[in-house]
């Protein structure tokens, strides 16, 4: 192992979703009894939700200061289950090495020559500059979404967040990967719709979580 990963406690279905694919996919490559080596730092959500995703007055401090907590942990590598929280990161003066889904999600676009997408995610993210200027600066076209396919993915993954989503809900944001799958590759940029997105064949899907997840298992594998 090239060193312990650490993997940032945030919301627990989010957390738990990470957690138990990382745990499948480590007991697919090695079997017997092992199990996925991490070191969880968790704390309470609620600290940072209400200000997420971009009140960086209240943001940059609060994770200013766990940045210093998480720094004294033997951590060679950091995964934090929340693709939006990343911004914050980013502004941040003092930083840790994380498994930056924003850097995988271009590096993954320029191997497979990826020129269009069509980005699922919150609606901030949906709309924000930040991922979709990080795509424009690669000269990746990002489509723009129909409003009110924009309004239910939005608060379809509100939804999942609670646990509450319905069958024929996830049928309505299946068939929205399939338009917009016709036309480009579909980003998913919410660790709440990767949930229920990994159940959904296309090769024209970019998972943001999902890359992660693969970067953590080659970041550990022997």
């Amino acid at each position: 192992m090239k060193g312990i990963v650490g993997i940032l406690g945030l919301g627990k279905r989010s957390t738990n979703f990470y957690l138990e694919t990382l745990q499948k996919s480590y007991f697919k490559i090695y079997g017997d009894y092992h199990t996925f080596p991490f070191l969880l730092y968790q704390i309470d959500f609620n600290t940072l939700n209400p200000y997420l995703p971009n009140q960086f007055s209240k943001l940059i401090p609060i994770s200013q200061n766990l940045i210093l907590e998480l720094k004294k942990l033997p951590v060679k590598k950091w995964l934090i289950p929340n693709i939006t929280f990343h911004e914050t990161f980013d502004k941040l003066e003092t930083k840790i090495p994380v498994f930056h889904p924003i850097a995988l999600c271009l590096n993954f676009c320029k191997l497979h020559a990826v020129k269009e997408v069509t980005i699922f995610g919150t609606d901030y993210t949906m709309n924000a500059d930040y991922l979709r200027g990080n795509l424009k600066n690669a000269n990746i076209s990002v489509q723009k979404i129909d409003l009110e396919d924009l309004k239910f993915i939005n608060q379809f993954r509100k939804k999942v967040y609670e646990n509450i989503e319905e069958t024929k809900d996830i049928a309505v944001y299946a068939s929205f990967i399939e338009k917009y799958a016709s036309r480009s590759y579909v980003i998913i940029a919410c660790t709440e719709l990767s949930l229920v997105t990994e159940k959904i064949n296309s090769k024209k899907i970019i998972d943001l979580a999902k890359l992660q997840i693969n970067e953590v298992l080659k970041f550990s594998i022997n």
